[in-house]
């Protein structure tokens, strides 16, 4: 008797044991074949060579890399959002002795609802490029401490906005109209320092290139001012962070022939010293100073 109840308390925890719950194996067969059963699939390749050896800038690479992203866009700006599929292409060229690269980034957008079919192909010289709805924005990095040069594309893959540094938008609510201010730094004509560019669009765009004399590089800051959109009205707003002024003043705005009341200040950073004057650019029936003239001129003044 005390044999049999010595047995049943053995048994008992090896049979609780083998109770309970226990999550069931799946075979890495039955993985592989549940992961391929999609609706649309693609692939891409990535690729590394050394192209070759320098006693100066050491070795020579090449890196080829394929990455995807979704997106949420409207390239026509017609208002009919879509989703869409980013197949990034990107091709860099560079060497371990060297400070900048030479990169390429393709991006291919197929939509969701069709995704076998490539609706757009945008390729740029750029270090990055980021999709936003209407426009994209690619950056090439500054080389030995000079500014990043951004500039912003529609999807016919047409020049809207460029800057060094940044560039400045003006957003106006229940509107199609955006407003683009940015700086580039003078590289060829040493009576020039730099051109503002003004914009709404590719096909609508002033350029007010900046005459002066020679400023010493030590005490003066020209590669990269300061750019404001100045408004009298109290309801329009400026977000730093993100660099961007909402005119509430020009709520529902459909023309820009009926943009006034608004100035682009251009400040430059340079010792008290030099009295450098801020540049400041009237916008006059939705024109810099009022006047037709696609490329302008403008002295900056200072001692």
């Amino acid at each position: 008797m005390n044999q049999l109840l010595l047995l049943g308390i053995i048994a008992l925890p090896l049979l609780s044991c083998s109770d309970k719950p226990h999550q069931e194996q799946v075979h890495a067969t039955e993985i592989k074949k549940d992961s391929t059963d999609n609706k649309y699939s693609d692939s891409g390749q990535s690729t590394f060579s050394i192209l070759a050896v320098d006693s100066n800038s050491g070795y020579e690479f090449k890196t080829i890399e394929t990455n995807y992203k979704t997106a949420f866009l409207d390239p026509d700006g017609d208002k009919n959002f879509d989703h869409y599929i980013a197949k990034y292409t990107t091709t860099t060229q560079s060497c371990t002795g060297c400070e900048q690269q030479e990169r390429t980034i393709r991006a291919e957008l197929n939509s969701f609802s069709a995704p076998k079919k490539t609706i757009l192909t945008l390729e740029q010289k750029c270090d990055e490029l980021l999709l936003d709805a209407t426009t994209y924005k690619t950056t090439k990095f500054g080389c030995c401490g000079a500014a990043d040069h951004f500039e912003i594309y529609n999807y016919e893959n047409k020049l809207v906005a460029e800057g060094d540094g940044k560039i400045t938008i003006g957003e106006i609510p229940n509107s199609p109209i955006k407003i683009y201010a940015g700086y580039t730094q003078e590289t060829k004509d040493s009576t020039f320092i730099g051109t503002l560019h003004y914009s709404y669009n590719s096909d609508d765009t002033y350029a007010i290139r900046i005459q002066s004399n020679k400023l010493p590089l030590d005490e003066c800051n020209i590669y990269s001012p300061n750019i404001m959109f100045q408004s009298r009205n109290p309801r329009d707003k400026y977000d730093r962070d993100e660099n961007q002024f909402t005119f509430w003043s020009l709520d529902k705005l459909e023309d820009t022939k009926k943009i006034n009341q608004l100035s682009l200040k251009v400040d430059f950073e340079c010792e008290p010293s030099l009295k450098v004057k801020a540049l400041e650019i009237p916008i006059i029936n939705g024109k810099p100073f009022g006047k037709d003239e696609r490329v302008q001129l403008i002295s900056l003044g200072h001692k």
